[in-house]
């Protein structure tokens, strides 16, 4: 049982497409919420990226979609006013810092949306 939870806003963007470095070291469990709150045209694509030393960061393609639950995905895209949850719980992998990016389209590139991920965690 966990002793302790945080929801964390880990993007909350507009315009950019880099959230903040967040260290996840000490927590065991760990759960993303991604949202498309206002484009209605496009695709915008959620990739969580792991680092050591919180700055030098790669893709983290291990993670378990709520709508793949056998098999490991690499990123979350989502098109029009939709979310998706995502479980990151590296049983065998150990990274400190985790931050997410959001990419848009070329058809979204234009508008301006609101890109949300949420990040649940217990230690």
């Amino acid at each position: 049982m966990a002793n302790h939870t945080d929801n964390i806003t880990v993007l909350n963007v507009t315009t950019g497409t880099v959230g903040g470095v967040y260290d996840v070291s000490m927590r065991t469990h760990k759960s993303l919420h991604f949202l498309n709150t206002e484009s209605t045209a496009g695709v915008v694509t959620f990739t969580v990226h792991v680092s050591n030393d919180g700055h030098e960061f790669i893709a983290y393609n291990r993670l378990i979609s709520n709508a793949t639950t056998t098999a490991f995905v690499a990123n979350i895209a989502l098109s029009s006013l939709t979310n998706a949850g995502v479980l990151f719980i590296p049983h065998d992998d150990y990274f400190r810092y985790i931050r997410v990016t959001a990419t848009k389209s070329a058809q979204t590139a234009a508008v301006n949306g609101t890109y949300k991920c949420f990040m649940q965690t217990s230690s």
